[in-house]
C-alpha cells in the first residue's frame, strides 16, 4: 500500500487524483520522481493541469436494465457546450452510465476506482477523454435504483439535450410502463423536491408555517382562524414542492394530482422514490 504522505506530496506536485497517485507509487516502488514520470507517460499530469477549469456544461445519461430491474443515472461535466454535444463524448457518458448500472453502489470514489469492461478504471476513462479532447471533465455524481419486489416498477426519462434526467420508482400492479414514464416526464418539467409531505424535513415545514403565519392578513385574527387559514396555504405549498400533490401535467383539466391520477388507475399505487438530475445544479454533499 502506498504511503499516505507520499500520495499527498505526489498529488500536490502533479494535481493527479488519489487513485492515480497510489497506482504510480506502487508501480515506482515508492520513488516519487519515478512516480511523476509514470504519470507523465500516462498523460495524467497533462490532464491534471486542466483540473482547475470550470466544468459548468455536461450531459446526463440514464441506463435501464433488462426487465426494468434497475436503472442508473450519471452526470458528467465538461467545460463547453461544444464538447457536451460531441458524439464521442455522448458515447463516453453512455459507457459510464452502463458501467454504473452493472457496478451498482453509491460511493463516488469507489465508483471512480472500479474497473470497466475494457480493464480501465472510470478515472482512467475520464483522463483518456481529457487527453483527447483537451478539456477538463469529471463525473459529478451517479446513482443506481433497484426494484425491491415484483410490485415495483422503474422508469427513466431524459429531457431533450440530456440536460435533465429522471428515474422514478412506483408501486402498482396496474400501472403501465407508459404511465410511469409520463410521471418521469412530469418530474423533469415540474422539479418537485420531495415525494410527499413525510419527506419534508421538520425544520423546513415549520419555517414555512412561520412565514405563512406572519402574513399581513393573518394579523389580529384569532388563533383558531389563523390555523384554519394555515392549513389551506400549507396545502398550496405542498402542491409546489411535493410530487404527489402537484397537478399532473398530462391531466387535460389540470386539476388531478399525480397521486390522484395514479390511484384512479390503481387504488394501491404509490410513488416510492425519484431522482432528478440537472446539469450544473448544486447538490448537497
Amino acid at each position: 500500500m502506498a504511503d499516505a504522505g507520499l500520495v499527498k506530496e505526489l498529488r500536490a506536485r502533479t494535481g493527479a487524483g488519489i487513485m492515480e497517485c497510489k497506482k504510480a507509487l506502487l508501480e515506482s516502488e515508492g520513488d516519487i520522481e519515478k512516480a511523476i514520470d509514470f504519470l507523465r507517460k500516462q498523460g495524467t499530469v497533462k490532464a491534471a493541469k486542466k483540473s482547475g477549469r470550470s466544468t459548468s456544461e455536461g450531459r446526463i445519461e440514464v441506463a435501464l436494465g433488462a426487465g426494468g430491474e434497475r436503472a442508473s443515472i450519471v452526470e458528467i461535466n465538461c467545460e463547453t457546450d461544444f464538447v457536451a454535444r460531441n458524439e464521442d463524448f455522448q458515447k463516453f457518458v453512455s459507457v459510464v452510465a452502463e458501467h454504473a448500472l452493472e457496478q451498482g453502489g453509491k460511493d463516488l470514489e469507489q465508483f471512480m476506482a472500479s474497473t470497466t469492461a475494457d480493464g480501465k478504471t472510470v478515472t482512467d476513462l475520464v483522463q483518456d477523454r481529457i487527453s483527447i479532447v483537451g478539456e477538463n471533465m469529471g463525473v459529478a455524481r451517479f446513482d443506481v435504483v433497484s426494484r425491491e419486489n415484483s410490485g415495483e416498477k422503474i422508469a427513466a426519462y431524459i429531457h431533450a439535450g440530456n440536460q435533465i434526467g429522471v428515474i422514478v420508482k412506483i408501486a402498482g400492479e396496474k400501472i403501465s410502463d407508459d404511465v410511469i414514464r409520463d410521471v418521469a416526464m412530469h418530474i423533469a418539467a415540474m422539479n418537485p423536491q420531495y415525494v410527499d409531505e413525510s419527506q419534508i424535513p421538520a425544520a423546513v415545514a415549520e419555517s414555512e408555517k412561520d412565514i405563512l403565519r406572519a402574513a399581513e392578513d393573518m394579523a389580529g385574527k384569532p388563533a383558531e382562524v389563523v390555523e384554519k387559514m394555515l392549513v389551506g396555504r400549507f396545502r398550496k405549498f405542498l402542491s409546489q414542492i411535493c410530487l404527489v400533490d402537484q397537478n399532473f401535467i398530462k391531466d387535460p383539466a389540470g386539476k388531478q394530482t399525480v397521486s390522484g391520477y395514479l390511484k384512479s388507475l390503481d387504488p394501491e399505487a404509490k410513488v416510492i422514490s425519484f431522482l432528478r438530475y440537472q446539469v450544473g445544479e448544486k447538490v448537497d454533499s
